[in-house]
C-alpha cells in the first residue's frame, strides 16, 4: 500500500514511497521503509519506524519511544551486538 490511515488496534506497513498516518486510540503502528520517501503520522500508543533506504519523515508523539532506524545507525548497532557477543 503506498498510503494507510489506520485506525485498527494494530497496523503494520513495509513499503517504499508511502505514507502512513496512525490516529489517537491506535494501540501500535509499525512501519518499514525499504526504499525512496516514506512519511509516519503518528498518535498511537506505541510507534515503531524502521528505515534502511531513502528519506524518511516523522511526525508525531507516542507514549513509546519512536524507533527510527537509518541504514548507518542499523549497520553500527550490528557491529556493536557482534563485539559484545565476541
Amino acid at each position: 500500500c503506498v498510503q494507510i490511515t489506520c485506525s485498527s488496534s494494530v497496523c503494520h506497513q513495509v513499503c517504499a514511497n508511502c505514507t502512513m498516518e496512525c490516529a489517537r486510540g491506535v494501540e501500535r503502528c509499525d512501519q518499514m521503509c525499504l526504499g525512496g520517501r516514506c512519511d509516519m503520522k503518528c498518535q498511537a500508543k506505541h510507534c515503531k519506524r524502521q528505515c534502511f533506504k531513502g528519506r524518511c519523515n516523522y511526525i508525531g508523539h507516542s507514549e513509546s519511544k519512536t524507533s527510527v532506524l537509518q541504514s548507518g545507525t542499523l549497520a553500527v548497532l550490528i557491529v556493536v551486538v557482534r563485539l559484545l557477543n565476541s
